[in-house]
């Protein structure tokens, strides 16, 4: 009974979150074609990569490097006691 009123409620969370973000202006124009070098060393503009797109939305997980870290202070962490043995 709990999981049911549990997941009604997440429902409305995620109708409401939703709908906040469907009320959002539109994001700035970008008139700049911003510039970058490739891995090959290849210099690339935005518009060259994105130019025929009408929207450009990007994601970051910032939580990612946060658990990396975590991840090496395990590791080193593991190794350090393996070597007190």
């Amino acid at each position: 009974m709990r999981a049911t009123i549990a997941q009604a409620a997440l429902r409305r969370d995620i109708t409401r979150v939703s709908e906040q973000r469907q009320a959002l202006p539109d994001g700035p124009v970008i008139e700049t074609d911003y510039r970058f070098k490739e891995v090959n060393g290849q210099d690339v503009g935005l518009l060259d990569r994105f130019g025929d797109k009408g929207a450009l939305v990007t994601y970051s997980d910032v939580r990612a490097r946060a658990r990396a870290a975590v991840s090496d202070v395990h590791k080193r962490a593991r190794r350090a006691e393996r070597r007190r043995r």
